[in-house]
């Protein structure tokens, strides 16, 4: 008796892995741009800037830029934005809502610091996995709302999540971009 309770304990094993194992992914796309600034009119608050490639470009800018009189011809801007998707299955029930949830924060230099800000903005919504389509990479899931949507699904990690859900999972996706703008002062 003790004999076959240790070989059912260990064949069971590999499956109490799998049964801690987190479903989640995430996946994020970043790019960033930058320009040198060719000229700058204070007055009128705008400046020209060139990009690598050659091409000017005339920007005005409000008050709600700090610092703008810190800026000089020969310095660089550059700007980043990134798009962020994480999606994670979370407990049967534990919906948060029947609305999206969207969260926005933005941010400022202080007086006195070279002039920069940035802007986050994050959707977040629970769906219920509907059916996952193997062969063809695609997922349908009910919104909150309780439009049913089917997605097809191309990065390779999402994929690989999307594979091990099955109908009735829950799974809480949240979208996320933001935007950055910074000055670098010439030398």
């Amino acid at each position: 008796m003790i004999r076959t309770t240790v070989v059912v304990c260990l064949a069971c094993l590999p499956l109490l892995g799998l049964a801690g194992e987190r479903k989640k992914m995430s996946s994020e796309n970043v790019t960033k741009a930058t320009a040198t600034v060719q000229s700058v009119d204070h007055d009128s608050r705008s400046l020209v800037l060139r990009t690598p490639d050659g091409v000017d470009t005339l920007v005005v800018v409000g008050p709600e830029v700090r610092n703008f009189d810190q800026i000089e011809a020969g310095d660089t801007v550059t700007a980043t934005y990134k798009e962020a998707l994480a999606a994670e299955v979370v407990p049967k029930g534990s919906a948060a809502s029947e609305q999206p949830r969207t969260t926005i924060s933005e941010s400022r230099a202080n007086p006195g610091e070279p002039p920069a800000a940035s802007v986050t903005a994050s959707v977040s919504t629970d769906v219920v996995i509907q059916s996952v389509d193997q062969s063809f990479d695609t997922v349908t899931f009910k919104r909150p709302d309780g439009i049913v949507r089917t997605v097809a699904i191309n990065d390779p990690e999402a994929t690989k999540f999307v594979h091990r859900l099955k109908p009735g999972d829950e799974v809480r996706i949240t979208y996320t971009e933001a935007t950055a703008i910074a000055l670098n002062k010439s030398e």
